[in-house]
């Protein structure tokens, strides 16, 4: 994993960077910002960073005066300029200085970031492994092991061809076994190369890969072993002492393996492995023997979806809690092993339950109940995913006995929301009520808390903000389906949103 630093002043850039950074979090992170280059250069002392994102213009010590100081001080921090100058006068001393890439604020785009961050990763890891012949073999095992982790590799077609454009691995030719362990972010898996004839003496080899904010692959090697029965016997005792050297949360083993070729299917079965945690106990160690994947299937959730919406329009809590009981039952039992997917689902239907409950709420509590929707993915278990859920419902139906709107006005909500993907006006919807448009967002405000504009655009960003996370949906393509032609405008407003503005009065 990259970490990234952000030296802008202007605080909805450095946000929106952000914003698009945590899209990748297995691959990048940002591990600071500042508004200054002074404050930027005394954090960067204490961090580790291998990615500076640097605005050229900033007022006191500017990002172009500071490069040739930054390169000096870490000669192998790669550094992206931002610039709202189309000048190449900028553009030409900043990459003659030792910048790397250079983008306009205004044309950048989340595409964009990501080729150029993957471009960087793909950079340090070619040097790394031309400077350090020791690494050849790690970083290989470190670039395999994370796409597989990311599927970027899914199948052992596949792998074979990322594995030819990489230096082989000298050893894992005999013996390979791989623990899959998922641990808190906080935490580290590590041990010295002296230390593997303590562990065991015939533990030839074994690397510990971080290859997600919560997952590590250690991939282990026996040597000097030929009978079946004492290698397992030996694969066995080294992975009760790992799992009493490490603080973890559930961990998955593998298949043994005798050749390199088959390092796919070890990682996959150690993942497969490990995710059974997430259904089951903390502490769990689970190993696999000729198991197929059980994939997730979203039309499994079909009939829960569909009864739990029911529930909720007839603001049955019971029924709504009963048939959610069940869902977990159904996963507990079937473990399907993509646990992303899982996880993604599950924040979509509470994301169409609270839409469903809420519609006719204040704009806050909708603020609220959506907003602790975004660290699903910070759940480890699924009893956390379970009781999460639980206490926002719990939550909800406390406040069901909130005031109704009057007629005129729950019309009015009832029809943007099917409709506020469109060009609304107050003109179109005093139309639909049979209400005069002034006197209409006069009662608008009074009842709902603010101005039929800032509840409509809320209503879109919220929206847009969803599917930036649950879809792969271009920012261009959202800004279209929720009516804007203006994409210029649509970002200033979402990142207006996003920041805690108020983008639309």
């Amino acid at each position: 994993m990259l970490n990234i630093f952000i030296i802008d002043d202007e605080i909805h850039v450095r946000k929106w960077l952000s914003f698009c950074i945590s899209h990748h979090p297995k691959d990048f992170q940002v591990v600071g910002e500042s508004s200054n280059v002074q404050d930027g250069l005394r954090l960067l002392k204490q961090l580790s960073v291998d990615i500076l994102i640097l605005d050229i213009m900033m007022p006191g010590t500017s990002g172009l005066d500071a490069i040739e100081d930054i390169k000096a001080l870490y000669p192998d921090i790669s550094i992206i300029m931002l610039t709202n100058y189309a000048e190449f006068e900028y553009i030409q001393k900043a990459l003659h200085r030792g910048a790397e890439e250079y983008f306009l604020k205004s044309e950048l785009t989340e595409q964009e970031l990501s080729a150029c961050l993957r471009k960087i990763e793909n950079k340090k890891q070619h040097l790394l492994l031309a400077s350090d012949s020791s690494g050849y073999e790690r970083m290989t095992l470190q670039t395999l092991g994370s796409q597989i982790i990311n599927h970027t590799i899914t199948s052992k077609e596949q792998f074979q061809k990322v594995l030819a454009t990489l230096p082989k691995p000298e050893h894992f030719s005999r013996n390979l076994l791989v623990m899959g362990i998922c641990h808190d972010a906080s935490s580290h898996v590590s041990f010295h190369e002296e230390e593997l004839t303590e562990i065991s003496p015939y533990l030839s080899t074994a690397y510990a890969l971080p290859c997600a904010k919560h997952l590590t692959l250690v991939v282990c090697e026996m040597d000097k072993l030929r009978s079946s029965l004492a290698l397992i016997n030996a694969y066995a005792s080294v992975v009760n002492i790992f799992a009493s050297r490490f603080t973890y949360h559930y961990m998955g083993i593998s298949n043994v393996y005798y050749n390199f070729s088959d390092f796919y299917t070890g990682v996959t079965e150690a993942l497969m492995a490990m995710n059974h945690g997430f259904y089951r106990l903390p502490g769990s160690v689970t190993y696999i023997w000729d198991t197929e994947p059980v994939p997730f299937k979203k039309g499994d959730l079909e009939l829960f979806t569909s009864d739990i919406l029911a529930a909720a329009e007839d603001k049955d809590f019971q029924k709504m809690n009963q048939t959610l009981n069940a869902l977990f039952t159904f996963l507990k039992s079937s473990s399907p092993w993509d646990l992303s997917s899982v996880i993604r689902s599950l924040q979509n239907l509470t994301f169409l339950v609270i839409s469903v409950l809420l519609k006719d709420t204040p704009a806050v509590l909708q603020d609220m109940m959506q907003n602790s929707l975004e660290d699903f993915e910070n759940c480890l278990y699924l009893d956390q995913i379970r009781q999460k859920i639980a206490l926002l419902f719990h939550s909800i139906e406390g406040h069901m006995e909130l005031p109704r709107y009057s007629p005129v006005i729950a019309q009015t909500l009832s029809y943007l929301d099917g409709h506020f993907c469109e060009n609304l006006t107050l003109k179109d919807l005093s139309k639909v009520v049979h209400m005069n448009a002034d006197y209409l967002g006069q009662l608008f405000r009074k009842e709902v808390g603010e101005s039929f504009n800032s509840y409509l655009t809320r209503k879109k960003m919220v929206y847009a903000d969803y599917l930036l996370r649950t879809t792969n949906m271009k920012k261009y393509e959202i800004a279209e389906k929720i009516g804007y032609t203006n994409f210029s405008y649509f970002s200033r407003i979402y990142n207006a949103y996003k920041t805690g503005g108020t983008p639309n009065k």
